[in-house]
């Protein structure tokens, strides 16, 4: 057994688990004393361990010689991993581990997988958190122009949703139960607020509380517990049902922290993004104090339309998570969304009355990412409803490409900035990718080469747009970055009707001299009254902790 210490985490690593770990085949989280020792954690112990193993293949041995292992339970199959989620009492733990790794009668050496494993992970517990409005978004102003919503299916998988609101009756069209509480009803009041802000009617309030997106329908899917706890796994199951049920927006207010790599749930979403044209909006998380790298899971997935949180001022709130993404310093967030003080109907004997601040009878204010990500959702509702044909990942890059930044924060803290459906319901043209991450770069700068990746344009209308191109780039200091330290190929382009033109950004960290830190910029194209701004980052080392 070795014992590490690593960002404040302390791992007991057996000896041989280190050698699947290494492979990435093996969640070094199943080792991590500091997250096992947490509460819910600890809560959950009587029950086992809980995995989620992946397959290889249809039918792998390993499967079926799992689910017949003394004491192991298979509790839910998740088809869009080829994963099973399995229960294992902590006495029996060692057959299970036998069976996995082939390590008793198949031939696998010690420390391997076996052949039909592709990897092993730590069913992890992931909650629902509210910290302690809608016109910020420009949602009044579409409802005025006609676009509330309507047809577009919102799936909100959290707590659940109470449905005897009135803000929320009539809105929800199916409801499911994923998590070990015994029923759908919201105890915690999470999901209610959350639903709310998402697609509430405003009934109850005469239209002042009224949601984002009052024509949307709701998916209610709880897949945490009355404790507001749940496992990826019923995570992962929630996901796949909304979209079995054809969900337009799947909105994720919950989360954990994040850890390098891909986790099952990132694997999930980015792997429904690419094969539906489902958009899913998940809370960049409320570890914000924490400072850089504080981006929650699943937030921190690529495909994933990631909101922090401002307030009434667009100032960052102090608690929203904020980049660079763990392990390869990608920008997360991508857009932030009012956050701070926000109303939101109340499920009635919900943990929701004691947390928050009541604002009218049938009402409270909750503030968190939680909040931000429905405002988020809402809006993509409201484009959905007025562009049908565009899929998840187009509506991401309209509301990540015309999104507003507030001033003295970089892309880390704000992505591209706060959503603003008044310019999103105008935009014909994208960029792609929607971000660029040029990752870090380690002292000595000198004999760095430059960076370069490509920014295509892409243009949904019917007509040609010219674009003008221009980039300002900030330093650590939050000053000016050197001139030359961003650049842009072109400073204009024409992209023909339902096609794309192309450029490409440069870095040159060389001329970031011994100011170490995040350097950001925004890369703006406007031309024929649209608007679309792209964030770019690089953070500058100080020394190569490889080599430190």
């Amino acid at each position: 057994m070795r014992i590490e210490s690593v960002d404040g985490h302390t791992y007991a690593i057996p000896s041989d688990a280190r050698r699947l770990i290494d492979q990435g085949r093996l969640d070094l989280r199943l080792f991590d004393l500091t997250t096992l020792s947490r509460p819910e954690y600890l809560a959950r112990q009587r029950e086992g361990l809980r995995l989620i193993v992946t397959y290889r293949g249809e039918r792998p041995a390993a499967r079926s010689g799992l689910a017949a292992t003394d004491g192991a339970e298979v509790r839910r199959t998740l088809r869009t991993l080829n994963a099973d989620a399995v229960s294992v009492p902590v006495e029996d733990a060692g057959g299970a581990w036998q069976t996995l790794t082939g390590a008793s009668g198949s031939g696998t050496s010690p420390g391997a997988a076996d052949p039909g494993v592709d990897k092993i992970w730590l069913d992890a517990v992931r909650r629902v958190e509210p910290d302690r409005s809608v016109p910020g978004t420009g949602a009044p102003r579409a409802r005025q122009a006609g676009y509330d919503g309507k047809g577009a299916t919102i799936a909100v998988l959290d707590s659940g949703v109470d449905e005897t609101h009135p803000d929320l009756a009539g809105q929800e069209i199916a409801e499911k139960n994923f998590s070990t509480s015994p029923d759908t009803r919201d105890r915690v009041g999470h999901g209610t607020h959350v639903a709310s802000i998402a697609a509430g009617t405003g009934a109850k309030s005469g239209g002042k509380y009224t949601g984002v997106a009052p024509g949307a329908r709701i998916l209610d899917g709880k897949v945490v517990d009355d404790q507001g706890d749940g496992d990826d796994s019923a995570v992962i199951a929630g996901i796949e049902w909304a979209v079995q049920h054809q969900a337009d927006v799947v909105n994720l207010s919950l989360g954990d922290p994040d850890t390098p790599g891909t986790d099952p749930v990132e694997a999930a979403v980015d792997k429904l993004s690419a094969e539906t044209d489902t958009l899913f909006v998940v809370a960049a998380g409320n570890n914000g104090k924490s400072g850089a790298g504080s981006i929650n899971t699943p937030a921190s997935a690529d495909s994933a339309l990631t909101v922090g949180a401002v307030d009434k001022e667009d100032r960052l709130a102090e608690f929203s998570g904020v980049g660079p993404r763990l392990g390869d310093n990608a920008i997360k967030p991508d857009v932030t969304a009012p956050g701070v003080d926000i109303a939101g109907a109340l499920a009635p004997g919900s943990m929701a009355a004691e947390k928050g601040t009541p604002v009218a009878d049938g009402y409270v204010a909750l503030s968190g990412t939680s909040m931000a990500a429905p405002h988020a959702s809402g809006a993509a509702a409201i484009l959905m409803q007025r562009h049908p044909h565009w899929t998840g990942q187009q509506i991401k890059a309209v509301l990540t490409g015309t999104a507003t930044p507030g001033t003295g924060y970089n892309p880390f803290q704000q992505g591209t900035g706060r959503i603003d459906l008044r310019e999103a319901l105008r935009a014909s043209v994208i960029a792609e990718p929607s971000s660029l991450s040029f990752g870090a770069r380690s002292r000595p700068h000198a004999g760095d080469r430059l960076l370069n990746k490509r920014l295509t344009y892409r243009n949904l209308g019917d007509r040609p747009v010219t674009l003008h191109l221009s980039v300002v780039g900030t330093g650590p200091d939050g000053k000016p970055a050197p001139d030359g330290f961003f650049t842009v190929r072109d400073r204009r382009l024409t992209i023909p009707a339902r096609g794309t033109a192309g450029t490409s950004v440069t870095v040159d960290t060389r001329l970031g001299g011994s100011l170490d830190g995040a350097y950001g910029a925004y890369v703006t194209a406007t031309g024929g009254g649209r608007l679309v701004r792209t964030a770019a980052a690089v953070v500058c080392l100080p020394t190569d902790p490889a080599t430190a």
